[in-house]
């Protein structure tokens, strides 16, 4: 809450977006009821859930302060006109085309590994007799 009200103080402008399209206000609902979910599992020793809902809550708020700035990517403190956007910032067809290529390449190779990580070291870690 407390970074809430300091990202208000600086950017009072932050919730003009969803002023303008009320759909967005399930994303603070999702960090919220994510917020409630984490403790809630947690208590009951229910990881995945717990997990799931920590995962939400991540997402949510990143995902809630990328669509406060929309169409805005970093905003200049000087003039709005100096303001990186997403239309200034936008490259050309081919190097999208090329930057799209080597990203399918790059995820297929981390969700390989890391399915092969997660494979190799399932389960949860238990204590020996000996307490190694």
């Amino acid at each position: 809450m407390l970074s809430l009200v300091a990202s208000l103080y600086v950017r009072p402008q932050a919730l003009d977006n969803f002023h303008l399209r009320p759909w967005g206000w399930i994303i603070p609902a999702v960090v919220a009821a994510s917020l409630i979910a984490m403790p809630f599992f947690h208590t009951r020793e229910r990881d995945w859930p717990a997990f799931l809902s920590s995962s939400a809550y991540i997402v949510g708020t990143l995902g809630g302060a990328a669509f406060s700035m929309y169409p805005i990517l970093l905003p200049a403190s000087t003039d709005p006109r100096y303001s990186l956007t997403i239309h200034n910032a936008k490259t050309g067809a081919y190097s999208m085309s090329v930057g799209l290529i080597w990203w399918l390449i790059g995820t297929a190779l981390a969700i390989g590994y890391f399915t092969f990580l997660y494979r190799f070291f399932s389960g949860k870690v238990s204590l020996d007799e000996d307490g190694y």
